[in-house]
């Protein structure tokens, strides 16, 4: 299911529920949740250095290493909330599915604001090389 449909269906099953959800916090319940972002809209938030990127790299997967990413492990133990500060967190994993596990381990760590980048290292790879030099 993907990340949208996901929180349409909580969502729906929050408001049949009689659950409070803020949409601007998302939250729902009092749980939070992750959302996607755009790998370009990403990528300018990371050069902005509003954004913190993590890159998911599974052992034995040979995905390129995104420049400006921190990489982790699924299995290696979760950075502190404290990390990310005022910044977002954007996950990159090799596909969609391996993002939205550890982003999901993130927000239940308690990271307030974590994303999900649509399209895994493909999209990232495709919309940094194509994206104008900054001088």
């Amino acid at each position: 299911m993907s990340g949208r449909r996901a929180w349409s269906s909580a969502l729906a099953i929050a408001f049949a529920l009689g659950l409070a959800c803020d949409l601007t916090d998302r939250t729902c319940g009092g749980v939070r949740h992750f959302a996607e972002v755009d790998a370009t809209d990403a990528a300018r938030q990371v050069a902005a250095g509003d954004a913190w990127l993590l890159q998911v790299r599974e052992p034995g997967v040979g995905d390129p290493r995104a420049s400006s990413a921190d990489v982790v492990t699924p299995v290696e133990p979760l950075p502190a909330p404290a990390a990310a500060l005022d910044r977002a967190v954007l996950v990159l994993g090799h596909d969609d599915a391996a993002a939205r596990r550890y982003a999901s381990r993130l927000v239940r760590a308690g990271f307030a604001r974590v994303f999900v980048i649509r399209g895994g290292i493909r999209a990232w790879t495709e919309s940094t090389a194509s994206a104008p030099a900054h001088g």
